[in-house]
């Protein structure tokens, strides 16, 4: 401390027309280069002390450079070849907490917190002492490494990436540096005999920081195409729900009327050969034919829809498609289908009659157990026949049916307010009947009840889902930063692979999201409804 004194000028007070004022920290640091040999003596000196001043100081220096878009390995490479570490564990932890700051600010999109920063930063410190520290000969293994190293936000594919790139060449100072008389960066003369001998292609680090090299031509991607928006909509390309309709829809929709299939009488005894006639107890009666009511599906809405899952092979070109409160039912015969919509659009009763036969669909969906979503990212599989003039148009009318077991079946609808239509009753019925919160021609006390609590719990959920994509998402702007110096014949699959693994996963993080939005507005538009008619 002393020694930063002797070497440090003091702080002085400026007169001016304002009055008396200190330096700021960028007047004090430009004084103190005159002072002072060069930069990096001066971080070694300003990190002797915690004077609050003197960090102010560090500040500025930090500022000096731009980490944007740097991964944090070759961040710290490029603050450390300018900038060199003090001796003592206190002042580099000083000088690693500045850098962490600066780096978080830089990049805020990527950890958590500054401590989190600091902490894969500090580790990457270790692994290179470790890793060319010649007196050391137990080396620290990836497994070690990623084991060790585990922080908030950060994957294991990104761990192995730090260890290689560090492992590959050590960090360097300018003064280390131009004091070999070699003028050329650091290159693959300096690995060690325990990195990997089956490296096809190797970077050199300090070429790209001392040439401001280009960091996107060596990503697969750019940055800026790793942070995924949220593409669905449940509301479809509407702005909201229209609780009323929907209710009326539901309430008030024609009642299908379904006979039950027919028993078959059993044959006479005398048509049966060496039958034996057993005479009836005189106290049981002749069987009489039971008289069975017909089954009664309220619909909220029936129509037309066509797949486009190029996924699967087998299927209809179209679905004949009824919408009841808890079911969807799916008939591949749309010539059947055709007649029964023609039938149903021609009666206003509210009880169509005359009953029909041979219900049989081929598939159904509890409404409990999906969602629909119009994906604003969704584009048409090349197999798709299409219209080049209004594919455009044709996009804003595909709707895609998630289930909770994961599966997705995606349709397209014959216009555009016709698929709104089907996704606003789909994910009016699905709420409902998810939440047991079954609809009643008028308010009870004991249903508004169930509506609070169950938004009370979809409430909480969608704070825990948010939490989960944000976290997913900083995953994934760190493999958008992310450079590979160490590359095999497999480092392109790798990180390809390891970019759709994770854009998935968060894909699918916003499809929870939407489904607790979904059912809370829902339910709480419900509950005020419920209230409105009450008072």
């Amino acid at each position: 401390m002393r020694v930063a004194q002797q070497l440090l000028p003091p702080r002085v007070r400026i007169t001016g027309t304002d009055g008396d004022r200190d330096e700021t920290p960028a007047e004090y640091l430009r004084r103190v280069e005159g002072a002072v040999v060069d930069r990096s003596t001066i971080v070694q000196l300003l990190c002797r002390t915690d004077d609050g001043f003197h960090a102010a100081v560090l500040k500025v220096i930090l500022d000096g450079f731009d980490f944007t878009n740097y991964p944090i390995d070759l961040a710290m490479r490029k603050f450390l070849y300018f900038v060199q570490l003090p001796k003592e564990t206190q002042q580099i932890d000083r000088v690693v907490d500045a850098f962490a700051k600066r780096y978080h600010y830089c990049n805020p999109g990527i950890y958590v917190s500054v401590d989190d920063a600091y902490i894969v930063a500090f580790s990457l410190l270790m692994l290179n002492t470790d890793a060319f520290n010649k007196s050391n000969k137990h080396k620290m293994q990836k497994a070690d490494y990623v084991r060790n190293t585990q922080v908030g936000g950060v994957a294991n594919e990104i761990l192995e990436v730090f260890f290689d790139n560090i492992t590959y060449t050590p960090f360097v100072h300018t003064q280390d540096h131009c004091a070999t008389g070699d003028q050329t960066p650091p290159t693959l003369r300096q690995r060690r005999s325990f990195v990997s001998r089956s490296l096809k292609e190797t970077i050199d680090p300090y070429s790209l920081i001392l040439l401001d090299y280009d960091l996107n031509e060596l990503r697969l991607s750019s940055p800026a195409d790793f942070t995924p928006e949220d593409p669905y909509s449940y509301v479809g390309t509407s702005r909201q729900f229209d609780v009323e309709v929907l209710r009326d829809a539901f309430l008030n929709g024609t009642v299908l009327r379904i006979m039950p299939p027919r028993r078959i009488q059993p044959a006479p005894l005398a048509a049966i050969p060496n039958a034996i006639a057993m005479p009836l107890p005189v106290s049981m009666p002749p069987p009489r034919e039971r008289h069975q009511e017909p089954k009664k599906l309220r619909l909220a809405k029936f129509g037309l829809l066509t797949p486009v899952d190029a996924r699967r092979k087998k299927r209809p070109r179209q679905w004949g498609v009824l919408l009841t409160l808890t079911h969807l039912y799916f008939f591949k015969n749309v010539t059947w289908f055709r007649g029964l919509m023609e039938q149903l659009q021609n009666t206003d009763a509210y009880v169509f009659s005359p009953p029909i036969q041979g219900f049989h669909p081929d598939e159904i969906m509890e409404t409990s157990s999906i969602l629909a979503l119009h994906d604003a990212s969704y584009r048409f599989p090349s197999s798709f026949p299409l219209s080049p003039a209004n594919t455009d148009a044709q996009l804003r009318t595909v709707l895609t049916v998630v289930s909770k077991t994961g599966s997705r079946d995606i349709f397209q609808a014959s216009s555009e307010d016709e698929m709104n239509d089907w996704v606003a009753k789909l994910n009016y019925a699905a709420a409902l009947s998810s939440s047991c919160a079954y609809l009643r021609v008028g308010p009870t006390a004991e249903r508004q009840s169930l509506l609070r609590d169950k938004i009370g719990v979809l409430e909480e959920n969608l704070v825990h889902d948010m939490q989960r994509v944000e976290e997913d998402l900083r995953t994934l702007r760190h493999l958008g930063v992310l450079v590979r110096l160490v590359r095999t014949e497999n480092s392109d699959a790798d990180e390809r692979k390891a970019i759709i693994k994770w854009r998935e996963r968060v894909l699918n993080r916003w499809i929870d999201v939407e489904w607790e939005r979904c059912a809370r507005e829902v339910l709480v538009k419900e509950l005020d409804a419920e209230t409105g008619l009450q008072t």
